[in-house]
């Protein structure tokens, strides 16, 4: 029984290794490009087929071969070209409100959408309630005015 096992834990183990080792944990450079976008065009340079965007990525490529970091090729795409370089904007300053914003829209969505709701129901509810009374009222105003009625006829 402990021969079958260790076979069996060692055919684990090995479809394990195969399946963990074909994933690549390397930096590429079209994980890079998809971050950046070109200048004037707004396409991002892993899908522009332009000489600058070339350029760019070949510049990234560079980067890369010197043992820089995403955030810090990033950083000197943003340093050399403006914020518009980046695909996302930053999570600071007025573009924190494009972060922030489509959470707010929810919630303010979310707070209309009760109250309108919650004001239907109370609207239905009141005018089932006043034809409950209107009801009342009508057999009491119909039994006053057969009183009258009879007092004068």
């Amino acid at each position: 029984m402990s021969r079958k096992y260790l076979i069996s834990t060692l055919i684990l183990i090995s479809i394990i290794v195969v399946s963990v080792s074909g994933t690549s944990y390397a930096l590429t450079v079209k994980d890079i490009s998809k971050d950046i976008t070109m200048v004037g065009c707004e396409m991002l340079v892993s899908n522009c087929q332009t000489d600058a965007a070339q350029q760019m990525r070949d510049t990234i490529a560079k980067k890369l071969n010197q043992g820089l970091t995403k955030e810090e090729i990033i950083e000197e795409f943003i340093e050399k070209y403006g914020e518009q370089v980046y695909a996302a904007p930053t999570k600071k300053g007025f573009n924190l409100i494009a972060w922030i914003m489509p959470f707010l829209s929810l919630i303010v969505g979310g707070i209309i959408i009760y109250y309108f709701i919650r004001t239907r129901v109370i609207s239905s509810n009141a005018k089932s309630e006043y034809l409950a009374n209107k009801e009342e009222i009508d057999s009491e105003s119909k039994e006053k005015l057969d009183e009258e009625l009879k007092k004068y006829l």
